[in-house]
Formats: C-alpha cells, structure tokens, sequence
C-alpha cells in the first residue's frame, strides 16, 4: 500500500511503520474511534527468538495489536467477589521452643473494619538492639534523677547504682523490696546471720582503766 488509506482489510500492506501509523490516524477521524496498542512485539525482541529472519528495521514492530479504547479483548475478571473467611497461624522462636500463634481476621462489609485477635499471651522476643535502646533511656531517665540531687543524697544514689552494677558484673542473684525506716522487721523473715553488722565490736573496760581515765 503506497498511499495511507483510511480504511482496512485483510491482506493490506505497509512499508514501514509510519504508513501503517497514517493509516490508523485517517480511520481513527473517519469513525469518530480511537486505538492504543494492547501488545507489541518489537525488532529486537522478534530477532532474538528467530535469528534467521530477516526483518525491516523501518518496520519498528514485527507485531502489533491495536485496540478501540470502547472494547476490544475482553478479560475474564481475576476476583472471586467476597473475601473469604480466613485463618493463619504465625510462629517464631523463643529460646529453644516454637510458639504458635493463631490470628483470625474478619472483614466486616460496609465499614471496612478488620478485627484481629490472638489465642496465645506469649510476648514478643525483643531482639539485642531493642533491649539496649531500652535499658538506654532508663539509665538516662536515672542520669537526669540522679543529677538532680546534692550532696549526701547524691553520694548515696550513686553508690547505690555502682552496687547494684557490681551485683550484675558478678552474676548474683537478688531481689528488689522497697523499705521503709519506720517500719519495723519480722525476725521469722530477717535474721542477723543474713544482714552482718561491719562495725568493730568494742571490748568492755576493766575497772582500773575506769579509774586511770576518771583521773
């Protein structure tokens, strides 16, 4: 086909992109239509399955498929309507165990809502980076009490924190109870072996050293 036409049939022939390009825009005004390419096959791609074609590069396109904007190849559509019920389980690892968690989803139509839920109280593994950005804003929260204070008071908390940062280094076991000084402590609970008094004891004068330091 020499000259664009504004019509097709089968067996037309094109020289070269352009022509074929010219053709569609005359048919595209003549039926009030308009077409955009669904699929493409290009040279390139045409060449690497069959390398003993022999193919015009003018050409551009060894197929090409155009399609009205108002039809064309029709899809079957993919989705299946209402999502269905579901239910699946996530599992991880805590120390040596597998803990399985099951997780139920429900959609609730009109309101887009989803609601989980949880069968297991299992608490989630924090990971090293976690644990110390943790420990990291408490130590800092204690820095900001800790130099709020003076004095005394100071030297008695700061010491606290430096026992307490021996017990860990050491690997011994304690436990945390809050005293309070006017309180008075059970003997059953508290006994003097466990709490041992680091003041030198003092022997009793005799009477002659009375007299000596009487004089």
């Amino acid at each position: 086909m020499a000259v664009a036409s504004d019509s097709f049939s089968v067996g037309d022939l094109f020289t070269s992109f352009d022509e074929l390009q010219q053709s569609v825009e005359k048919y595209q005004k003549k039926g009030s239509l308009q077409f955009y390419i669904r699929d493409s096959r290009s040279m390139e791609a045409a060449l690497k399955r069959n390398t003993k074609k022999q193919l015009k590069p003018d050409l551009k396109y060894a197929e090409i498929t155009y399609c009205c904007i108002y039809g064309g190849k029709k899809y079957k559509a993919t989705t299946k309507g209402k999502r269905p019920h579901q239910l699946w389980t996530q599992q991880f690892y805590k120390s040596s165990h597998l803990v399985n968690i099951e997780t139920e989803v429900s959609v609730n139509q009109g309101s887009e809502f989803i609601s989980t839920c949880s069968s297991s109280s299992a608490k989630k593994i924090l990971s090293q980076n976690e644990k110390y950005r943790t420990a990291y804003n408490i130590a800092q929260k204690l820095a900001s009490l800790l130099s709020e204070s003076s004095g005394r008071d100071y030297r008695q908390k700061l010491s606290i924190l430096k026992d307490i940062v021996s017990i860990w280094e050491s690997g011994v076991q304690y436990i945390v109870q809050e005293c309070n000084e006017e309180s008075e402590f059970d003997n059953n609970e508290l006994h003097m072996s466990e709490v041992p008094d680091q003041r030198m004891p003092i022997p009793p004068l005799s009477v002659v050293e009375v007299a000596k330091n009487s004089k």
